[in-house]
């Protein structure tokens, strides 16, 4: 199995919205924010 794990931390309110290119969110009070990504793979081979 594996997970992506997404946080976004947002300096402001939480709001946020996707631009018309489907793939840029923004901060809807344009405050920063900063977006992060883990992949984490669960399997059952302990040499991995």
């Amino acid at each position: 199995m594996t997970l992506a794990i997404e946080p976004m931390v947002v300096a402001g309110k939480p709001n946020v919205y996707v631009k018309d290119d489907n793939w840029t969110v923004v901060t809807k009070d344009n405050e920063p924010a900063a977006h992060f990504e883990d992949t984490v793979v669960v399997n059952n081979h302990p040499e991995v």
